[in-house]
């Protein structure tokens, strides 16, 4: 909980300045706008006339908040939305809000979960996203296969493994409930270092346009890169609906023993 405060601190931060700055000019400062609401009365005593009208507040309230969102939306027009001290999960909500109320325009993919990586670059929330940081050029030939089990009987959910930066052993890290559907697996053999690869890119569109056109949904299970998992999201699931799949369920990778997937998330395409 602390370390996902400290990551999104500059929107803490701002955030309370705009609800403080309202809160502020509610309590203390005396109305700039008065009678314009109509809400309210004014109470004569001794001669003095005391304006209390909560319509003027709730008025001036809103007039100091948009001036400081003001400023706040203007300042984060470069700045970065990141994660730097650990891989967890904010929320898409989370996310959503850093967009549309105080106006991020960039997004750093990386320490994002991979699931969340998915949803966030395929519902295309944010103008820019940083997805190349930390991984490196591919200046040698990438070494892709692409295998398939349990073909004989296709139904209308398949799996699709997707091994990049790390290995993955199908048999025993996909879910058992899923073990008996029929599963694509493109890998690039790997040595751990996060690189750029346009032919695992390639491989998993000419998997996706090879299903048979009765296939809805698709398990997602990979340890995709920020780089690689961007350009997949874009050129082999962001179509448009111009393919038969619907649905994708992009698994997280456990952290105990055996680094199973579990909970998935489900998004619309």
């Amino acid at each position: 909980m602390i370390k996902r405060a400290l990551d999104w601190k500059l929107a803490w931060i701002q955030s309370l300045l705009i609800v403080g700055g309202g809160i502020g000019s509610y309590l203390w400062i005396p109305p700039l706008a008065m009678k314009i609401s109509g809400f309210g009365f004014i109470n004569t005593a001794g001669g003095v006339s005391e304006y209390f009208n909560i319509g003027n507040k709730i008025l001036q309230a809103l007039l100091i908040m948009i001036v400081i969102a003001s400023r706040v939306w203007k300042s984060n027009k470069d700045v970065v939305l990141t994660q730097k001290y650990a891989q967890h999960s904010h929320s898409f909500l989370g996310y959503w809000y850093c967009r549309n109320v105080l106006r991020f325009s960039k997004c750093s993919l990386r320490m994002v979960p991979i699931p969340l990586q998915f949803r966030l670059i395929l519902s295309g929330l944010f103008p820019d996203y940083i997805y190349d940081d930390g991984v490196d050029d591919n200046k040698e030939p990438d070494h892709v296969t692409v295998s398939v089990r349990n073909d004989k009987e296709i139904t209308s959910r398949v799996n699709l493994v997707i091994a990049d930066t790390y290995e993955i052993k199908t048999a025993e890290q996909i879910p058992a409930d899923q073990a008996s559907s029929t599963t694509y697996e493109v890998k690039r053999k790997t040595d751990g270092v996060r690189r750029k690869s346009d032919k695992l890119k390639e491989e998993v569109i000419r998997v996706l346009r090879g299903v048979p056109v009765h296939v809805r949904e698709v398990n997602v299970y990979s340890t995709l890169n920020t780089y690689n998992c961007y350009k997949i999201c874009r050129e082999a699931f962001d179509t448009g609906a111009r393919d038969c799949i619907e649905t994708i369920y992009v698994y997280n990778q456990g952290k105990h023993d055996g680094r199973t997937f579990e909970k998935p998330v489900k998004i619309k395409l």
